[in-house]
């Protein structure tokens, strides 16, 4: 349970891929673990995903802590913070294909959807967007419930108060655009403008 009586930060998600630029690695394409806790995540999907559109892929059972995760977890945690991946080091996990058997891992699950799907993960679970094998878009409505474990109460949420209930995703990105300022160059999620979802990217 990645949280209870909370307000998921919910917006429009949108990835454009054209596998044929010149681009960076997409980080997303690694199968990763969110963090070390359970925590929710869901995309609505409102167009077709077919295998060639980079569709979520999960590897079942995964989200379970069974002893050979806990052995991986600790391993990892010991050298994580000299990692050359930086978001290894920062405690969403990569994990190579050669390491599933060693995890007793099944081979990943291709979620390859119809328009109007909802997918819901436990994104503590290793996950991956898989690479998309021809210029495309995809678009659908993103949650996620992701709870700082360490707070000393459970359920209530400040984002659940008169007032504040459904801001959640603009005071997001409003501090991601100021860290971006501060730090002098831009992040990975920029405001747009008022565009459709299926617009060409301006940058």
């Amino acid at each position: 349970m990645a949280s209870f009586d909370s307000d998921p930060l919910v917006y429009l998600h949108v990835v454009i891929t054209n596998p044929d630029g010149k681009q960076r690695d997409d980080p997303q394409t690694a199968f990763h673990s969110d963090t070390f806790h359970s925590t929710a995540k869901a995309w609505f999907f409102l167009y077709d995903i077919d295998d060639e559109k980079g569709p979520f892929t999960y590897v079942a059972g995964s989200h379970r802590l069974s002893k050979e995760r806990l052995a991986w977890e600790r391993e990892q945690s010991l050298a994580a913070s000299e990692h050359k991946n930086r978001l290894h080091a920062r405690g969403s996990f990569r994990l190579s294909r050669s390491e599933f058997s060693k995890l007793n891992y099944p081979d990943p699950t291709r979620f390859a959807v119809p328009g109007n799907s909802l997918v819901v993960a436990d994104t503590h679970g290793f996950h991956a967007r898989a690479s998309s094998g021809r210029p495309s878009v995809r678009v659908g409505i993103y949650g996620s419930l992701r709870k700082n474990p360490f707070l000393p109460w459970t359920g209530f949420d400040p984002f659940n108060l008169p007032g504040l209930r459904g801001t959640q995703a603009r005071i997001h990105m409003a501090q991601k655009d100021l860290e971006s300022r501060l730090r002098g160059k831009p992040g990975s999620h920029r405001y747009a403008g008022r565009i459709l979802a299926t617009d060409p990217p301006s940058y």
